[in-house]
């Protein structure tokens, strides 16, 4: 008698001896039952699940001698001959190698004549994925409309390589993977009614090494029956079939610890003793894929399959590996198997990739990177500050090299002085050092802005030299002379008639910026016990009451802070801003080009307008500049739309000056 292995042997006959795939089963007795029998029927999954035995019980359960039923006899010549695939009007087809348009004509003829002895004339074609287009579109129209006694069931795993006009002719089941204990228990089964012994353990790694797939378990377990009669052993699994597991995870720890040495030497004795490596990268992506299932759900033991102590040993490996590693090692993998398929060079490709995986450091986010890199450049910029951009907002100073025009000595700084009380200018001017109070560091506004803010201090010349007073400043001596008595508001309303003539016989033809030179001493211009100095620093007072103004840009910064707080550290750091009619320009260093990339890309675009209409009051377009871009420009334009402020213009006006300066209070 010949030998029938147990793939063959134990190939379910009826409904109920099918594992694994009862909901089915079910279906299709109900279909039987209810007499719901649809012309055309495609069964998918993967290889080893089922789908051409249940093709065969659905086709014993139709054509039975003994009647439609959901119990086939088993003993007719149809059930028999079907069992076999040997019947006359169930006729199996191998897609793969009959995949021509030829073979779907003669399937077309074929359907035309009656069974010869059964009820329906059933065709199963296997691997139908492989039909070439011309084929798919010569079957269309007869899998539509068959003859009544024609039936059709197509088998495939590869669902997605079917066209949907065919797809949307058939009832279509899905068969899943079996459970792990599902073929565990029939391989106890088996293995009971072979009379074989084996240890436990045995039936479970049997049933991982084939991932579910019951026809591959049946297979191997035939294979250990042939190796050793007498009792099964792990040592004989791994003596015929590799070790592909304990190999795994070897490498695996080997990563962990970052030993070169034994990942070398794990994947020697590896290929040493006849291992597949295409097995072995599946069993390395299935183990990262539990650690990384372990990481995510922080250890839920449902959505893994494995021994206890397989388990206990993901728990213990998991301390090593973040999951952005985990996924990056997992990509990697499953290119190098799918390089693998294509290349002889198995052993190289898997060295390579296992040794880029091991010097891989775990990865953290990009948010983290982004913190560290504008981190880095603080440090960078605190050491060598040349090195760095301007941290200041923008303020007229930047503007010194373009403005090449000398300005008048006698000329007011009108506006943005550093807040000191009325006592210390009056003892700086005293001193003589009034222009050292002038000089100190302050922080400027947005040039747009400079018009909203007005000084608490009083307006006073600068200190000059008695011997370099030029004419200008003589007459002016005089009109705070005569304002020396006069209220604030009536100096602003009542201008003194000043002979324009006499001031420009005056008038020096280049005036010079007046200097201290060494050795001379300097005397005010206003000694400190005169009215004029009086009028000057005590009864001099602003007609305007000084309102306090909010700034938009650091709400901005702020709400920027909320959505990226490094983001948000460099514009209120290293950032500068203007407002140009509807567009907000935000100068930065021209080597953060990154930042402008980052702001401006798609996936922040919105939330940088969010933030600017809520700081702003008002939708903003957004620019960005690099290294003060066009700012002589415009200044220029800038000083000429300052004479028209009220209070600037009158007090030009009143003084006969010009603007030098801006600064904040």
């Amino acid at each position: 008698m010949n030998y029938l292995g147990f793939a063959r042997k134990y190939r379910p006959k009826t409904f109920e001896e099918v594992v694994g795939q009862q909901e089915i089963a079910h279906t299709l007795q109900n279909a039987i039952t209810t007499n719901r029998i649809h012309h055309a029927y495609l069964f998918c999954g993967s290889k080893g699940v089922g789908k051409t035995s249940m093709a065969r019980i659905f086709a014993k359960a139709l054509n039975c001698q003994k009647g439609t039923s959901i119990f086939p006899c088993q003993e007719c010549e149809i059930c028999q001959r079907v069992s076999t695939g040997d019947d006359v009007d169930v006729i199996e087809i191998d897609g793969a190698s009959n995949r021509g348009i030829e073979e779907i004509r003669n399937i077309k003829d074929n359907i035309k004549y009656l069974p010869s002895r059964a009820r329906f004339k059933i065709f199963i074609i296997d691997e139908i994925h492989m039909l070439t287009t011309a084929a798919f579109n010569a079957l269309l129209k007869t899998l539509e409309e068959p003859p009544a006694h024609v039936k059709f069931i197509f088998a495939t795993t590869q669902i997605h390589s079917i066209p949907d006009t065919i797809l949307s002719r058939c009832q279509r089941f899905s068969f899943k993977k079996m459970e792990i204990h599902d073929v565990v228990e029939q391989l106890k089964h088996i293995a009971k009614e072979e009379k074989l012994e084996a240890e436990e353990e045995v039936f479970e790694k049997i049933a991982q090494r084939t991932n579910g797939a019951m026809r591959d378990s049946l297979v191997l377990l035939d294979q250990l029956a042939a190796y050793n009669s007498q009792k099964i052993t792990i040592h004989s699994l791994q003596a015929i079939h590799g070790s592909e597991g304990e190999e795994s995870s070897k490498i695996i720890h080997a990563i962990a610890e970052k030993n070169v040495i034994v990942l070398l030497s794990t994947i020697a004795d590896f290929f040493g003793s006849g291992g597949n490596v295409e097995n072995l990268m599946e069993n390395l992506i299935q183990k990262f894929r539990d650690l990384l299932v372990f990481h995510v759900t922080g250890g839920a033991e449902s959505f893994i399959e494995g021994t206890l102590e397989y388990q206990k040993w993901l728990l213990e490996k998991k301390a090593f590996f973040s999951q952005e590693f985990l996924h990056c090692a997992i990509y990697q993998l499953i290119e190098a198997k799918n390089l693998v398929h294509r290349s002889l060079l198995g052993k190289i490709i898997l060295e390579t990739v296992l040794l880029k995986i091991l010097n891989t450091d775990s990865l953290v986010s990009l948010k983290t990177i982004e913190k560290k890199l504008y981190d880095l450049q603080e440090k960078i910029s605190s050491k060598n500050p040349s090195a760095s951009f301007s941290t200041r907002p923008l303020t007229p100073s930047h503007f010194a090299n373009f403005a090449q025009e000398v300005v008048p000595p006698s000329a007011v700084s009108v506006g943005l002085k550093e807040g000191k009380k009325n006592s210390e200018v009056s003892e700086l001017n005293a001193q003589g050092n009034l222009q050292a109070l002038t000089n100190k560091p302050t922080h400027a506004i947005p040039l747009n802005q400079a018009t909203e803010f007005y000084s608490a201090q009083p307006v006073v010349p600068e200190v000059m030299t008695k011997q370099e007073i030029p004419a200008q400043a003589l007459v002016l001596e005089k009109m705070v002379k005569q304002e020396a008595a006069m209220p604030v508001d009536a100096a602003l309303k009542e201008k003194p008639a000043i002979k324009q003539e006499s001031i420009a016989q005056e008038k020096p033809v280049s005036p010079k910026i007046p200097r201290q030179e060494p050795g001379i001493p300097e005397k005010p211009l206003f000694p400190s016990n005169s009215s004029a100095s009086s009028v000057a620093t005590q009864q001099w007072k602003p007609a305007i009451e000084t309102i306090p103004v909010i700034q938009p840009w650091e709400k901005f910064v702020e709400g920027i802070k909320k959505l990226s707080p490094s983001m948000g550290d460099f514009l209120q750091k290293n950032a500068q801003f203007e407002l140009q009619e509807d567009t907000l320009v935000i100068i930065i260093p021209k080597t953060q080009s990154i930042v402008a990339q980052t702001m401006s890309s798609p996936k922040n675009k919105k939330n940088v307008s969010d933030c600017i209409l809520a700081s702003f009051q008002k939708p903003l377009a957004v620019r960005f500049s690099y290294s003060g871009e066009e700012k002589a420009v415009e200044y220029k334009e800038y000083q000429k739309s300052l004479p028209k402020d009220p209070m600037i213009s009158k007090a030009l006006e009143l003084f006969e000056a010009r603007v030098l300066e801006i600064q904040k209070l």
